[in-house]
């Protein structure tokens, strides 16, 4: 049986900023992604994190993807077709299927509530869970020395 780890997943109720919005709109958000995308993205990517120390060191790799054509464009698909905001069915579906599940979660997340994942836990009643304090979004990134022993216990852990 296959495993599956969920670090700070979308699928419950979440705050689109404006600009993301407004994306969403066919013409008009494809011209002000096309124009102001990269200057929009570099901002919201400060809210990934909790402490800012690694910050930098982040968002050299987050700018090096930016200039790839068709970044932009998935990024704009994906807030148009997938809905942030209700994949609810999707975790009852893995819930019932009875796979080992791994949800890790940074207690200060600003990106998608740490609320939500009690939503999830409810959803997938056998999860093993872990908040991480003082860690925003990218759970793996600003605290690896605390999100990486819990990744490689869980994925080594027998299938039993």
């Amino acid at each position: 049986m296959k495993k599956l780890v969920l670090i700070d997943p979308a699928g419950y109720p979440v705050h689109i900023p404006l600009p993301g919005r407004i994306a969403r709109t066919p013409a008009v958000g494809d011209y002000i992604m096309q124009v102001l995308g990269n200057r929009f993205m570099v901002k919201e990517a400060n809210d990934n994190f909790h402490r800012y120390d690694k910050l930098g060191e982040f968002m050299k790799g987050f700018k090096a993807q930016m200039v790839y054509r068709g970044y932009k464009r998935a990024l704009l698909s994906t807030l148009r077709n997938f809905n942030l905001s209700d994949q609810r069915i999707s975790y009852e579906i893995v819930g019932r299927q009875g796979r080992p599940v791994l949800l890790i979660w940074g207690r200060e997340d600003r990106i998608i509530p740490f609320a939500n994942s009690d939503m999830i836990r409810n959803a997938i009643p056998h999860t093993i869970f872990h908040a991480i304090e003082d860690c925003g979004h990218i759970a793996n990134f600003e605290k690896p020395e605390m999100v990486n022993p819990i990744l490689i216990d869980f994925l080594m852990r027998s299938r039993s």
